[in-house]
């Protein structure tokens, strides 16, 4: 996948989650390992100012429970059928769209469907996206880039945030530090 490619499937999949009922400024999540499709998303958020907020393994169920509650978030794109089915037992009623990046398992879908959550694959919501063509809405600098929450020691994470211009000037630094 080049450049073009891989700005053009982020574009579709960002297109595809405002489909879904999102709109600029949506905190979204990811519970997966680095993969391509977290580059898509990731880069999909940024193309239309959403939120970035990853969870991880490490965090363990009940604090992923607590950031999607707190964050009121509403779409989660997961790796795989292990990790949505851990998130549809703790979903807050905000969540109500699961995509999955690998095959989800029927009963799985049918479990979330009780639950009001639909899931769709990671290609349909690319492929709506591609559809539809939302126009983009690029992000103010101080607008919220991510949101990284920590583990911690003792109580519930806590989340960092971060605004686009947080990013860049991070990036920038280390740009000046390698001497390029």
């Amino acid at each position: 996948m080049n450049y073009d490619e891989t700005l053009l499937r982020a574009k579709n999949f960002g297109s595809g989650m405002m489909s879904l009922g999102l709109h600029s400024k949506s905190l979204v999540g990811i519970y997966s390992c680095n993969r391509p499709e977290w580059i898509l998303y990731e880069q999909g958020c940024y193309c239309y100012s959403l939120v970035v907020v990853p969870l991880y393994d490490t965090l363990g169920p009940e604090a992923c429970s607590f950031i999607m509650k707190q964050t009121e978030m509403n779409l989660v794109v997961v790796e795989d059928d292990s990790k949505a089915s851990l998130l549809i037992e703790k979903a807050p009623k905000s969540l109500k769209v699961l995509i999955g990046i690998k095959e989800i398992k029927r009963s799985t879908i049918e479990r979330a469907a009780k639950r009001g959550i639909q899931i769709y694959s990671f290609e349909e919501v690319e492929k709506l996206g591609s559809k539809i063509n939302h126009p983009e809405v690029p992000p103010d600098p101080e607008d919220l880039c991510t949101v990284c929450y920590t583990s911690g020691t003792t109580g519930n994470p806590k989340g960092v945030m971060l605004t686009h211009s947080n990013v860049v000037a991070g990036v920038s630094a280390v740009i000046l530090q390698l001497g390029k």
